[in-house]
């Protein structure tokens, strides 16, 4: 696995756990819909897994999507303005939906999806793209598929960023919520529309800030599919 500079990243990755330390973009949701493409398909066995992309750059960085994203909306999310153009200045960022999740195809209750298969989608969009390797950026949920991908295809990982996440979720915490907490919050916000990681305090550097989470205009959509 190739090593980046340490400068490539430093920045980025503190403004997506620190967004104070981002300034607000002026651009509107128009500009990120003119760097993105359109959705595009790539193919994933029989399942087709819907991705963007922004523009051609030195290098390719793979946003690894957990079951809450959607392609279709989270590049124009205002709150997330500033790192998306960070991360675009430093590559082509890609942004894709696993399947059964977003605008990629449903799948069944009977043949849902595998740790394996949820790494192939990497494979099926860089393929798509052409792109021979990728940093891959993956956050808590994200991050054993990106981890899975980097140990079974080296050569077509440039880098593996980790945002946020932890070696054992069941490990005693010494401060915060207790993992039986964060179920309970979630449980009690879940189809309320007020859906969002910071009102679990998961985030806690976005809370501090007074940056909004994802919101439910991504949770809805990116669950239509599983619901279908």
């Amino acid at each position: 696995m190739h090593r980046l500079a340490e400068e490539d990243f430093r920045g980025t990755v503190v403004s997506s756990v620190n967004a104070a330390d981002t300034p607000r973009s002026t651009r509107s949701s128009a500009y990120t819909s003119g760097v993105f493409s359109e959705t595009r398909y790539a193919l994933n066995g029989e399942l087709r897994v819907a991705y963007r992309a922004s523009r051609e750059g030195p290098r390719d960085i793979v946003f690894v999507p957990t079951w809450f994203t959607c392609c279709e909306v989270l590049p124009e999310l205002p709150s997330i303005q500033g790192w998306v153009e960070a991360m675009t200045s430093l590559g082509r960022l890609i942004f894709f939906d696993q399947p059964g999740t977003g605008a990629s195809d449903p799948v069944t209750a009977g043949a849902l999806p595998t740790l394996e298969l949820w790494a192939d989608s990497i494979t099926a969009v860089l393929d798509d793209l052409g792109s021979r390797e990728a940093v891959l950026v993956a956050g808590v949920g994200a991050f054993a598929t990106g981890a899975l991908f980097a140990a079974t295809h080296p050569s077509r990982t440039t880098a593996l960023v980790a945002l946020e996440v932890y070696a054992d979720p069941m490990a005693q915490r010494t401060d915060g919520l207790v993992p039986e907490e964060v179920l309970a919050a979630m449980f009690g916000i879940w189809g309320t529309g007020r859906s969002n990681m910071c009102s679990i305090r998961t985030c806690r550097g976005m809370r501090r800030s007074g940056q909004r989470g994802l919101g439910w205009n991504v949770w809805r959509p990116a669950q239509e599919p599983l619901l279908s």
